[in-house]
Formats: structure tokens, C-alpha cells, sequence
């Protein structure tokens, strides 16, 4: 009976150990200004590169105002690939102050991980830059709805 005490204790450490790798992890979150190191402060213009190559220019403090309002409700999501599941970008967007430029995409990168833009703060900031670039570029990402 000796003899088989050590090897079902290996059999329990063996079962325990596989099943604690199965468990799923936490899900890793960071607010997009702790991410940019940013409150988004003093911006004072913002350029956005739509992923057909068309630029659209914003100033108006009044649109920047509302833009800035949507980001600083996104979170992101670590991504545990470090290829995003989609191909391209719908935008990319400088975001610019007098000490600063920063840039936001739904994909964002670190040196040691991929983040993506999740909630409905990234949908509707996604939905806002898009209607604001059509309304300036006519025929802009046709074939595109949200």
C-alpha cells in the first residue's frame, strides 16, 4: 500500500496542475487615458487618417470637446495575440495638445502587448468620426455601416 501512496499523489498534483492551467484569466482592462498617459487636456487639434487614405482636419473646439467626452470613457481590452483580428483600420487619429501628441486607433500598441478599444464608448466614437468625415468626404469608406 506504501508503494502506491507517491505515485497517486503525483496523479493529484498532476490532475490539480492541468486543471489550474484550463482556468480562465481575468480579463486585463486599462481606461485609454492611463494607457496614452493622457487626460486629454489642452487638445487643441486633431487629425484623423481614415483607412482608405482620405485626412480629415478638426479644430472646432466644440467637436473636439464632444470627441474628447467618447474617449475618455474607452477601455481597453490586452489582446493575448499580438495580431488583432482584423485586417486594416477603419482611422487612426493624432490627437494634439502644445506639449503632446498622442495617437488612437481601435488597435494600440506597447512594447509588450496589443490592446484593443472595447465598449460602447469605441462604438460610438467609431460611428462619430466616421458620420463627421462623411459629412466633409463625400463617398467616404462606402460600403461601410454600423
Amino acid at each position: 500500500m506504501n508503494k502506491w501512496l507517491p505515485l497517486g499523489l503525483l496523479v493529484v498534483f498532476i490532475f490539480i496542475f492541468f486543471t489550474w492551467l484550463t482556468l480562465p484569466t481575468p480579463t486585463e482592462e486599462i481606461d485609454l487615458q492611463d494607457f496614452l498617459h493622457t487626460d486629454f487636456s489642452g487638445i487643441n487639434k486633431m487629425e484623423v487618417r481614415f483607412g482608405d487614405g482620405n485626412r480629415m482636419a478638426i479644430e472646432e473646439a466644440s467637436t473636439i470637446n464632444t470627441i474628447v467626452a467618447t474617449l475618455k470613457g474607452i477601455r481597453l481590452k490586452k489582446l493575448h495575440s499580438q495580431s488583432p483580428e482584423s485586417v486594416g483600420y477603419l482611422y487612426y487619429m493624432d490627437i494634439s495638445s502644445d506639449s503632446q501628441t498622442v495617437r488612437y486607433s481601435k488597435f494600440v500598441h506597447d512594447e509588450h502587448a496589443t490592446y484593443q478599444s472595447i465598449g460602447p464608448k469605441s462604438k460610438e466614437l467609431d460611428e462619430l468620426i466616421v458620420k463627421m468625415g462623411r459629412e466633409k468626404i463625400p463617398g467616404l469608406l462606402s460600403g461601410i455601416e454600423f
